[in-house]
């Protein structure tokens, strides 16, 4: 197997799982990620703990003082 060949194959191999990345949306997702400015470091998990919390009805608030 020479040089050319195995090369060709890395190219077919990329470029195939280019097309799996871009049609799952996982591109689109890293890109949103860095736009809102997460940690390059970590990539794309600082917001991942946030995705399944739902809407919060109020933020908290402490209880009213006995009258």
């Amino acid at each position: 197997m020479g040089l050319p060949s195995l090369f060709r194959s890395l190219v077919l191999v990329v470029f195939i799982t280019a097309i799996f990345t871009i049609q799952l949306g996982l591109v689109n997702s890293v890109l949103e990620v860095r736009k809102l400015g997460g940690n390059s470091k970590r990539g794309a998990s600082p917001s991942s703990p946030n995705k399944n919390l739902g809407p919060s009805p109020k933020p908290h608030q402490p209880p009213p003082p006995p009258a």
